[in-house]
């Protein structure tokens, strides 16, 4: 009888700890990887969290560059947009949301379409959008995809 409640617990125990999958774990395919890096790259940068930003992107890469000159711009509050009546705005505040479109992987390679909306907050609380769509351009390094390059379309 003791046996028969040890082998009871067990499996029990069994059941509750691999949970209603069966314990079994579905790895990310690539293609979840890229929308998540992307997705976390642009939560990391509305959140002018620099040092995550640039930790999802190949180091010394065009756009690891580009993004270590938006970083000191940034800190340096010369984040400002110029209009054409001669004045200027100081930005507050960016908030980026993307959509990802379509996904090209090619072994080491991986380009994905994507939609961008800018939203700018301005000092004088001008709220300015703008959209930009084009291909990110993703490098494998150790299994995880980072960013190196884009090329906008608009």
């Amino acid at each position: 009888m003791k046996r028969k409640g040890i082998l009871l617990t067990f499996l029990v125990l069994t059941i509750f700890l691999t949970g209603c999958t069966g314990g079994v774990v579905t790895p990310l395919t690539d293609e979840a990887k890229i929308e998540n890096v992307i997705q976390e790259f642009c939560l990391a940068l509305s959140d002018q969290n620099w040092s995550k930003v640039k930790s999802y992107c190949v180091y010394g890469s065009e756009i690891y560059n580009r993004l270590v000159e938006l970083e000191e711009a940034w800190n340096d509050g010369v984040f400002v947009i110029e209009t054409c009546g001669g004045g200027s705005f100081y930005v507050d505040d960016i908030n980026y949301i993307v959509d990802i479109g379509a996904i090209n992987i090619n072994g080491e390679y991986a380009e994905a379409y994507t939609y961008l909306t800018s939203t700018l907050i301005l000092d004088n609380n001008i709220i300015e959008e703008y959209y930009e769509e084009g291909w990110l351009l993703l490098q494998r390094i150790n299994n995880n995809w980072k960013l190196h390059n884009s090329s906008e379309t608009m």
